[in-house]
């Protein structure tokens, strides 16, 4: 089928005080509008997952953050066309005053686990409190770091500098079999 494509985003489950930076998307927003969501956003071509992720966190927030595990990758396919690709990576808050661009973002909230299951969320982050308080293995405050060397995956994107369809068959047979990888 022409006119496939795959877009793999990076966002950031911030932690701080033992809560987490949730954002509410704008109304005006052509994705997912309304709904409560992680910051993070799309890899651009060529782009680190880690690199990306500081960037939208920085161009969605304005905040600083240590960037830790990778725990959690979320796919689907959106109509005949766009398979999508969420990867969540712990974080933890340095600095900054959370400011938001109201264009994309109209609120902000630091929430436990359980007052976020209560909010209207994007799909993704409702599967990953599934699995958050379903794995015993998660514990807050999330500490072991993790480096670009651990992974294969991230291995493939040195390599090749882009996000080919083996890099994603890579991806999702890497995590597969790992308790981070939510199956759909």
């Amino acid at each position: 089928m022409t006119g496939e494509y795959v877009k793999v985003a990076s966002h950031g489950l911030i932690q701080k005080d033992n809560k987490f930076l949730v954002i509410h998307r704008s109304s005006l927003n052509d994705y997912k509008p309304n709904l409560w969501d992680l910051p993070g956003g799309t890899i651009e071509f060529g782009e680190h997952p880690i690199d990306a992720l500081i960037r939208e966190i920085d161009e969605e927030t304005k905040t600083k953050v240590k960037v830790g595990n990778l725990i959690f990758v979320y796919d689907f396919v959106s109509g005949e066309k766009r398979h999508q690709f969420q990867m969540v990576f712990t974080c933890d808050y340095l600095s900054g005053e959370v400011i938001l661009n109201p264009r994309e973002h109209q609120d902000f909230k630091w929430v436990t686990l359980e007052e976020m299951e209560q909010l209207p969320k994007i799909a993704f982050l409702e599967e990953l409190i599934k699995f958050l308080k379903n794995n015993e293995a998660m514990k807050f405050p999330f500490k072991e770091p993790f480096t670009r060397s651990r992974s294969k995956m991230y291995q493939a994107v040195a390599d090749t500098g882009k996000y080919s369809k083996e890099f994603l068959k890579d991806l999702k047979e890497g995590l597969e079999d790992s308790k981070f990888f939510n199956k759909k």
